[in-house]
């Protein structure tokens, strides 16, 4: 079992029992997740609800995180797995998961872009700001097609690239510039729709908006929200 990493002995105080300190990310990501505690963004929660409204049966998320999506979860999932490959995450995840009226169970993987899940295992594939920050996005799709059961869902919310030529162009600039650096590989300039859509998956529903946590993330301000199905398995339909 895991524990809370060990305190540091210099100018430190013991972590907070059950939110242990957020490591292997970098200062500015630590910020963002401290924001998104303080208080619930309307906009987010729009969006957190609508990413996993009618969701059920088996949901694998990939990249939970803190877990700051579980709480949206409807009452007809019985069962999701998360997963996240930063062990301080992992264990403010399992300490979110552990107040859930549904089982949550966090484990650890991804990150070398091999599920630990199981061929078909999910009737739902969640992802929140995932395939923008994949070392290897193509490999990433393979792994979600891997796992998905014929006739499910992938759910995606994710920083995709611009429809305004100006501020794509930023965004391409920002990537070269060192914006995965500091938001733990996050590349703002990724057309997440294309790439699916290039991959074999057929988009059902697709919601574009605008949101930052603050005035200088303007290149991570649009995102992409929608439902998307495997297209080999609406062929016959």
């Amino acid at each position: 079992m895991e524990t809370a990493p060990p305190r540091c002995r210099r100018r430190s105080c013991p972590p907070r029992a059950g939110r242990p300190r957020i490591q292997g990310v970098t200062i500015v990501q630590k910020w963002l997740v401290r924001r998104a505690r303080l208080g619930r963004n309307p906009t987010v929660d729009r969006w957190f609800r609508s990413l996993v409204d009618g969701t059920g049966g088996q949901v694998v998320e990939i990249g939970c995180g803190v877990g700051l999506l579980f709480r949206y979860y409807p009452p007809t999932v019985g069962r999701v797995i998360a997963i996240e490959p930063d062990r301080a995450s992992r264990l403010q995840a399992r300490s979110v998961a552990a107040g859930l009226p549904q089982p949550v169970e966090v484990v650890d993987g991804g990150a070398g872009g091999v599920l630990p899940i199981a061929d078909d295992a999910a009737d739902f594939v969640v992802c929140p700001a995932v395939l923008c920050s994949a070392a290897d996005p193509a490999q990433m799709v393979r792994e979600i097609d891997r796992i998905l059961r014929t006739g499910g869902q992938l759910r995606v919310l994710e920083h995709t690239l611009s429809g305004n030529r100006v501020l794509a162009a930023l965004q391409r600039l920002a990537d070269r510039c060192g914006w995965p650096r500091f938001f733990g590989g996050c590349h703002v300039s990724r057309d997440t729709e294309a790439r699916l859509a290039g991959a074999g998956f057929r988009w059902l529903e697709v919601e574009h908006g605008w949101f930052t946590r603050a005035p200088f993330m303007w290149p991570s301000g649009p995102h992409v929200r929608g439902t998307a199905v495997r297209a080999r398995d609406t062929a016959d339909r």
